[in-house]
């Protein structure tokens, strides 16, 4: 949840709406409706311990909270400066209208108040230990939960006023209605001309709230509260101040909620309960909407949701990385970003900010393709490769829906080559590639072009006939590119992360005892918790997944996710191959038939089809 602001009086109102008009309509102008993609297109260093971010989409500004005070970013050229605030603030917020910026400082009890113009930073006595910061830009009044209650800032003049509440936590403001709403002992509304406050009765008074949203354009506020795992998410009329229960469960806790106000849909970010005293590490993404209820599975609860009005999109905090809901296809894509501490959407340019504990600023463009690991073709979908008995190597362009388009030759003479995968872009040009190793062990690089065809091979390795099995699960140190893992003779299990130019950083173990295994592929981020993992199949048939933490190690134990899967003789992991959002997996049996394994998010499976016959004579499939 992001707070919002507002300014006073008649000509400042005409002239701020004026404003935002003008931005609605350029941002319809550039992103021409939903969006079909998002990639990460940079990573941007925005200082040590980069954590709170916020956005001014009218200047296309970018406001990170880090360990010193805060860094601007350029939204359009990505420069940054440094504003030195003499500590790390707790909270950031923006009014756009008067392009001024809160951060609250706990240590000091103050908001330093900065200039987006001139960067020049005033600072205001609010009260002690000041943390969240909600503005309205319509009274240009800015309010702050601190321990004593709520410091109201006049954006004009910065002098104050206090209005006593027990330890407000949440503030969320209502624009429209010109009313803050806080949790403190229960959901209080203030009033913002007299500041006033009303306790506002719940159907569930005993559940402590978790988490506050609300939508101004049906004055409805929605609060989640839970005890244990208990949980109720109600819906308050701003009116008439009468609560309705929207959703309740008796094993799960509420973890993020959010509102697109104007698709009149909620999010709500659930953790599953296992069914014990402790809650497990399956996550639940909620939506609410006027087609209806759906419950789309994440590997680790959401911890916060950002969602850009314009492309209807959701942006979530995953444990891991970062995620995107797009309820125009109810696809939910992950990001290799590294583990997220915050995020914030620039609707008019259609980017999103991720900050995260790796300290990188990740910028994912909702206007950029992603690029798909098996998309040899150029055509969006997941393709297969294969090499038959004579060394030709042939494509098979899936057809987006778990079929397939007709093959052609791509390629001969690759029987000396005695392991072959797909990595993904390997080399930074956005196409995907294929590393291949001879049988003197030479690694080599076949950059493809885009269109099915290959560019001149490139030496990138050798000595990797010590090697036994190669992987490619895509990037598995959050750094942005892609990696490969491989085992060698003594069962050691290695990273080789990719340098994003066809080279290698430094390598990295991930663990011995890994010649147990028969078979080890990279689906991507098989558990949707925002982090690229690892299934292996050990000799008895069991398939393993190793849950990666996005920082080039394991996120857990490993956990069995099917048995059986001996009968097999080659495993592929093309990326989403049905066209569903999720990495899926294809496997042949010995009779040679190719069975689609359609992941269903958050490590499990979806009924399993055969997608063709008479596989059993290619020696590869990648």
């Amino acid at each position: 949840m992001k707070p919002v602001t507002r300014g006073a009086g008649h000509c400042f109102r005409r002239v701020l709406l004026g404003a935002l008009a003008t931005a609605l309509l350029l941002a319809s102008s550039l992103t021409g409706g939903p969006a079909n993609a998002d990639d990460v297109t940079h990573r941007v260093n925005a200082g040590s311990g980069a954590a709170g971010v916020a956005v001014n989409p009218l200047t296309n500004t970018v406001y990170v909270a880090t360990r010193t005070g805060v860094t601007v970013v350029d939204g359009k050229t990505h420069a940054t400066r440094t504003v030195a605030l003499g500590g790390a603030p707790a909270a950031i917020a923006v009014n756009a209208a008067s392009n001024r910026i809160y951060a609250s400082m706990t240590g000091s009890g103050t908001v330093a108040v900065l200039n987006g113009a001139t960067l020049s930073v005033t600072k205001v006595a609010v009260g002690p230990e000041p943390k969240t910061v909600a503005v309205n830009q319509l009274t240009n009044k800015i309010y702050v939960a601190t321990n004593a209650g709520v410091s109201v800032i006049n954006g004009n003049t910065n002098s104050t006023v206090a209005i006593g509440m027990d330890r407000p936590s949440e503030l969320v403001v209502n624009q429209a209605s010109n009313r803050v709403y806080a949790v403190a002992g229960g959901l209080k509304a203030i009033d913002g001309i007299t500041h006033s406050v009303t306790s506002v009765p719940l159907g569930n008074s005993v559940l402590p709230i978790r988490e506050l949203a609300l939508s101004q354009s049906n004055n409805k506020v929605y609060v989640a509260s839970s005890l244990r795992s208990t949980m109720v998410l109600e819906v308050v009329d701003g009116a008439t101040n009468a609560a309705t229960v929207l959703y309740s469960d008796s094993n799960s806790y509420p973890t993020a909620l959010a509102v697109d106000e104007t698709a009149n849909t909620v999010y709500l970010g659930r953790s599953q309960n296992s069914g014990s005293a402790a809650l497990s590490q399956t996550g639940v993404l909620s939506i609410f909407s006027g087609s209806g209820t759906k419950h789309v599975p994440t590997g680790s609860a959401p911890g916060d949701v950002a969602v850009n009005r314009m492309t209807k999109k959701a942006y979530l905090k995953l444990g891991a990385g970062a995620g995107v809901y797009d309820p125009a296809t109810s696809a939910l894509s992950t990001f290799s970003t590294g583990p997220v501490n915050d995020l914030a959407v620039n609707y008019v340019t259609n980017k999103a900010y991720i900050t995260t504990s790796q300290d990188p600023m990740a910028v994912i463009d909702g206007d950029m393709p992603t690029p798909l690991k098996n998309d040899f073709s150029g055509d969006r979908t997941s393709d297969l490769l294969a090499i038959d008995p004579q060394g030709l190597l042939w494509l098979y362009p899936g057809n987006g829906a778990g079929g397939w388009l007709p093959r052609a030759q791509v390629g001969s003479d690759w029987n000396p080559m005695t392991a072959v995968v797909s990595p993904g872009d390997f080399n930074g040009d956005r196409k995907p590639d294929v590393l291949a190793r001879d049988s003197a062990g030479y690694l080599w690089m076949y950059p493809g072009n885009g269109s099915g065809g290959w560019l001149p091979r490139l030496q990138v390795g050798s000595g990797w006939n010590d090697m036994s099995a190669l992987a490619t699960p895509g990037d598995f140190n959050g750094d942005g590119h892609p990696d490969v893992l491989a085992r060698d003779s003594s069962g050691t299990l290695w990273l080789y992360p990719g340098n994003g130019k066809g080279g290698w950083l430094p390598r990295a173990s991930l663990g011995t005892g890994w010649n147990e295994t028969t078979a080890i592929l990279g689906p991507g981020d098989f558990d949707t918790d925002g982090a690229p993992d690892v299934l292996a199949r050990d000799g008895s048939g069991t398939l393993w997944l190793h849950p990666g933490n996005g920082k080039g190690g394991w996120l857990s134990e490993r956990r069995q996710v099917g048995q059986g899967w001996n009968v097999m003789n080659a495993l592929v992991a093309p990326g989403d191959f049905n066209g569903d959002g999720r990495p899926d997996v294809l496997a042949r049996d010995a009779g040679g038939a190719l069975i689609l394994y359609p992941g269903a998010g958050a490590g499990g499976w979806l009924p399993v089809s055969r997608v063709g016959q008479g596989w059993e004579f290619m020696r590869f499939l990648l």
